[in-house]
């Protein structure tokens, strides 16, 4: 995959519109052995390669970039949550990365630390 990525990369920078199209169609095909969620990332990094908004750094793979945009997106969405109800990000960041179930979500108490952590405040405003 990173190959094809570094090939597209080249193309992109001195290639013609059929060969871009070409070397993205070759890379497109090595998102198989990206999970779903992975694969739309890659789609919004490439948007960003596409419209310059991102400047690379050869020196990092593809899959690097991913798991970046992957992992700013999640950060995104709980700095939304602790701003909307004042939720604690670091249990909700804790919790995440933890093996939770729907069967274990409580256990020790977790989720109901989790909930009272809401700011009624903040989530009355939202409601």
């Amino acid at each position: 995959m990173n190959s094809r990525f570094n090939k597209y990369l080249k193309v992109l920078v001195n290639g013609n519109e059929a060969d871009i199209k070409k070397t993205l169609d070759e890379l497109h095909k090595s998102f198989a052995s990206l999970s779903q969620e992975e694969q739309k990332y890659a789609n919004i990094l490439l948007h960003d390669i596409q419209s310059g908004n991102i400047t690379i750094d050869e020196n990092r793979t593809f899959k690097e970039y991913v798991t970046e945009y992957q992992a700013n997106a999640e950060n995104s969405q709980i700095a939304r949550l602790v701003e909307l109800f004042g939720l604690d990000g670091t249990r909700i960041k804790e919790m995440l990365n933890s093996d939770i179930t729907e069967t274990n979500l409580n256990d020790y108490g977790r989720f109901d630390e989790l909930k009272n952590s809401v700011d009624k405040a903040k989530a009355k405003k939202i409601f």
